[in-house]
């Protein structure tokens, strides 16, 4: 049985106005989201930082191709040009807001500008830091039509949209990359059947600079990952996903110490993997004496260096939210 969702709409509309919206772009500072896609940003520093803007085309040329569909669209219609609107909004599901954040009549299509910048007047959901946002472009009607069937007649009915998503990594993906641990993998490592997770350093050094190439792996069992996978975003999800980054935590920093090795100094291990987590658990902003002295926790103290990072990952609000949120 296919699973395919998809968005029925009870009107004839035109096509070409759904076309137009597929030429526009979503920019959160130097990232570009297509329309009907997904971005992801690494931190809530940098969701924050990055000035967003709505670009209805890449160029000239095809800024006039927008204007022409739109026209196209009208004509089409029979709706009067004045009484149909470009409309964008900004909505986070976190923060239960939607803000409407440009409009204008497609009577006024050939002023608009190539791009819109969000950024002088930024819209609140694009302020929801750690859960991401959606960004919405319409074209809709602003004034009631006469009613009839199979035509939209409301204020407000859409006739076509594109949908731009912003979604930050979750605390898991912000740190490693699963692997999947699959019984043919239990077998060789000598593992019972029932294993869920699995952390090997391999022959990768944590205290040199990292390689993505040579990291370590972590091992989670293949069946709950493709549930992971599936519904990444549900709240039970994330809850599993931070406390397997506190996992991946904990076996790291457990490898790091029975290595015996002397404890480098933070800028020797800045760009090493053990680095890259300590900078995740104390703040992108901490100063050099705090990331050294977090360091040297993670070697000498490393039991209270997890219960540090599980804070940073706020791992009891995420598992809290997991039961509120459970069907």
């Amino acid at each position: 049985m296919s699973r395919e969702t998809r968005t029925l709409r009870p009107f004839s509309v035109p096509a070409a106005f759904g076309d137009a919206l597929q030429l526009a772009r979503f920019h959160m500072g130097e990232q570009v989201c297509e329309a009907d896609s997904r971005i992801m940003v690494d931190s809530a520093d940098d969701f924050l930082r990055a000035k967003p803007a709505l670009s209805w085309a890449r160029n000239d040329a095809e800024m006039e191709t927008f204007r022409s569909l739109l026209q196209q669209g009208v004509n089409e219609s029979g709706i009067p040009a004045s009484e149909l609107g470009l409309i964008v909004t900004a909505y986070s599901s976190y923060l239960k807001i939607v803000d409407v954040c440009f409009q204008a009549p497609l009577s006024d299509c050939a002023s608009v500008k190539r791009i819109t910048s969000l950024a002088e007047c930024r819209p609140r959901a694009l302020y929801a830091s750690t859960h991401g946002a959606t960004l919405s472009a319409y074209v809709a009607l602003l004034a009631p039509q006469e009613q009839q069937a199979l035509r939209p007649w409301r204020k407000g009915a859409w006739l076509a949209r594109a949908e731009f998503r912003v979604s930050l990594e979750t605390a898991a993906a912000a740190i490693f990359r699963p692997t999947p641990l699959t019984d043919a993998r239990r077998s060789e490592f000598g593992l019972p059947k029932q294993t869920l997770r699995y952390f090997t350093l391999d022959d990768h050094d944590p205290f040199r600079p990292y390689n993505d190439t040579e990291r370590p792996t972590f091992y989670v069992d293949e069946e709950l990952l493709s549930r992971l996978n599936a519904d990444p975003t549900s709240a039970l999800s994330k809850a599993i996903q931070a406390q397997l980054a506190c996992d991946f935590i904990a076996g790291l920093i457990a490898a790091c110490n029975a290595r015996n090795a002397d404890v480098p100094s933070w800028d020797d291990a800045k760009e090493s993997l053990i680095g890259r987590v300590v900078r995740r658990v104390v703040g992108e902003k901490a100063s050099r004496s705090e990331c050294e002295e977090a360091l040297l926790m993670a070697t000498k103290n490393p039991t209270k260096f997890i219960a540090r990072a599980e804070h940073a990952l706020d791992v009891k609000r995420v598992l809290l939210k997991s039961f509120s949120e459970s069907p």
